[in-house]
């Protein structure tokens, strides 16, 4: 009995032995699944399942993550989305930058930017480029105090630093007047092209075309009356040909019919035009405006004893008198006209608004030398005239014993004429006759002074007479005309 139980405990170590065999550890790579290994005894007992190895174990060493291969690297772990949040999300607080945002800048009187929007004279508005602050496309300035309008256009080059320097335009550009008058101008490729004149209505008053020297191509300017109203019209162009600007200056009565017809080289008439009635009968005129200083056949007597310059605003020519006093001069030019029996009118006009007026001026014709003229003029000391004659240097008075009224002036710009017609002779000061007292009763004068009546009929030197008091007396010549009637 005891030997068969020996046996039988025999036969179960056995078997319990090739059983611990197969149930060894089996290591699982870290980048595949562990599987369950198929050895199911026909039963199972916490003392029969094997020991879990011990982590220390020098048997078991685990890799660490960093040092094993790609192969054994660990799947991605999808991370689960996060929870919508129910708080409204905050933006960040830099704002990009707009190209198109539209920036306003100020400058003073001297054109220098300024902050102090108080003390502005403009400002411009325009986009401008976040690097360069170069403006993008058009730029619009307004004058600062009533925000109106000062300019609208492009620039090919512009300036950060000196506003001054911003001179170089592009395109169709628009300067404004305060007074809502404006001007266009197109340039095309840094030159001047066209420019067009507007007044504050919108009416154009002038139209220039420019050729590549810059020379006006074609032109027409409009004369405006002092209340901006349509008189005449100057028209013209460039004569490649005589290299010359050449125009035709017309002006015309309220009625719209043609009254003067003038010619212009380089912008200066010439000394001879014509004149029409508002009946349409045409009348040859000489003349000379001032707007250019006179030239050609213009004659000064006496010049060493004046100095001469030439006014732009207003026109005039300005004698002033820098030699001995009491010395004359005369300015004329010489007309070839037979003036016998003929009608004719000589028309001066004068401007007294210098610091020491001119004391005496008047208008002469039939000047042959110093000792042979004719004249009439007025005394601005005493408010006198006269009506004389110098015959190989001797005075001819035709008022001797003549009474004469005081005359007046009223104002600075006195106009002289002469008139001689079959109705008689007749001399005027700003449109009045010029009278004598004969008893109580005033009598327009008409004698007529001359000096040689048999060269009535040849040339005639005609002009504007002059005579100081003292140094430094001065008057200005506005025009001088000759009407052949």
């Amino acid at each position: 009995m005891n030997r068969q139980l020996c046996l039988l405990l025999l036969l179960l170590l056995k078997l319990h032995a090739g059983y611990a065999q197969n149930k060894q550890p089996v290591l699982v790579s870290a980048a595949s699944q562990a599987k369950r290994v198929n050895t199911y005894p026909l039963f199972e007992t916490n003392a029969d399942k094997p020991a879990k190895p011990d982590k220390k174990s020098d048997d078991v060493v685990e890799k660490p993550i960093a040092n094993l291969a790609k192969s054994e690297m660990p799947a991605t772990v999808p991370v689960p989305a996060k929870a919508v949040s129910s708080k409204p999300t905050v933006e960040s607080k830099k704002v990009a930058f707009d190209p198109e945002a539209i920036s306003t800048v100020y400058f003073n009187k001297r054109f220098a930017q300024t902050s102090n929007k108080d003390n502005a004279y403009f400002y411009r508005q325009a986009k401008f480029d976040r690097v360069t602050n170069q403006p993008r496309g058009t730029v619009k300035d307004f004058y600062a105090h009533n925000d109106k309008p000062k300019f609208e256009g492009q620039f090919s080059k512009y300036e950060n630093t000196y506003e001054e320097r911003n001179t170089d335009f592009d395109g169709i550009c628009k300067f404004y007047e305060e007074n809502g008058s404006y001007i266009t101008r197109t340039y095309s490729k840094k030159r001047l092209t066209k420019e067009v004149k507007y007044n504050a209505t919108g009416d154009v008053t002038a139209e220039t075309e420019f050729d590549n020297a810059g020379r006006r191509k074609a032109f027409s300017d409009y004369i405006l009356d002092k209340n901006g109203n349509k008189v005449g019209l100057i028209k013209g162009a460039f004569n490649t040909r005589t290299n010359r600007e050449e125009a035709v200056k017309q002006l015309q009565y309220e009625n719209g019919k043609l009254k003067s017809e003038v010619d212009l080289i380089n912008s200066c008439p010439v000394s001879k035009a014509l004149y029409y009635t508002e009946g349409g009968m045409a009348h040859e005129v000489y003349f000379q405006d001032f707007t250019c200083e006179p030239a050609g056949g213009w004659k000064f007597t006496n010049k060493s004893f004046f100095s001469t310059s030439l006014k732009s605003e207003p026109a005039g020519f300005q004698v002033k008198a820098v030699g001995t006093k009491g010395e004359f001069g005369t300015f004329q030019m010489p007309i070839n006209y037979d003036f016998a029996d003929k009608s004719f009118e000589i028309l001066a006009v004068f401007d007294l608004a210098t610091e020491k007026p001119m004391a005496e001026f008047g208008i002469v014709w039939e000047y042959i030398d110093n000792s042979n003229y004719s004249f009439l003029k007025i005394n601005t000391a005493t408010k006198t005239f006269e009506v004389n004659a110098v015959k190989l240097g001797i005075v001819q008075k035709y008022m001797t014993g003549i009474r004469q009224p005081s005359l007046e002036f009223g104002k600075n710009e006195v106009t002289l004429s002469f008139k001689s017609s079959q109705q008689g002779k007749t001399y005027s000061l700003n449109g009045q006759p010029l009278q004598y007292l004969k008893g109580s009763e005033p009598v327009n004068f008409d004698k007529f002074a001359r000096t040689d009546p048999g060269r009535e009929s040849k040339i005639w030197n005609v002009g504007a007479y002059f005579k100081p008091a003292s140094i430094n007396e001065g008057i200005i010549l506005k025009s001088i005309e000759v009407k052949i009637l």
